[in-house]
């Protein structure tokens, strides 16, 4: 279940980090936490397509 945290705290991290950028009118807090959050949404998502299709196979 730490997993769970570290995704949490990561996912508040993207978060926070494009609510400055958006305050302070910086570009780079808002691309990292863009970038943060595609990653911390895209990763889980592709595993379970990759593992529907591995159960698809077997």
């Amino acid at each position: 279940m730490e997993h769970l945290g570290i995704y949490t705290l990561w996912l508040i991290a993207g978060i926070v980090m494009i609510v400055y950028g958006r305050r302070s009118r910086k570009k780079w807090p808002v691309i990292c936490g863009t970038v943060v959050l595609f990653i911390e949404i895209a990763v889980p998502v592709v595993a379970f397509i990759f593992g529907v299709m591995d159960g698809a196979k077997a």
